[in-house]
């Protein structure tokens, strides 16, 4: 498989990424997947999508919350329910 076409593969798993609270509680989790980034809780509910070619933020219910990677304040938003 060619480079592009990992990057461009659903399952290529590029880099993951830990958010912790100032007590080093975990709160969620960000992963690229391909050409998305996904956001997840700690218990790995899904919280929102970072869409790279499109540059859109989307929540866990698939509506546009912004322009730009937004997933960690939607972390703040998910937590608070």
């Amino acid at each position: 498989m060619r480079i592009r076409e990992l990057l461009e593969s659903e399952t290529l798993v590029v880099s993951k990424t830990e958010f912790r609270n100032n007590l080093g509680v975990l709160i969620g989790t960000t992963k690229r997947i391909g050409r998305k980034i996904e956001a997840r809780d700690r218990n790995g509910r899904l919280v929102g999508t970072f869409e790279i070619d499109t540059n859109i933020t989307r929540n866990w219910n698939g509506i546009r919350v912004g322009s730009g990677d937004l997933l960690s304040s939607l972390f703040l938003t998910f937590t608070k329910k």
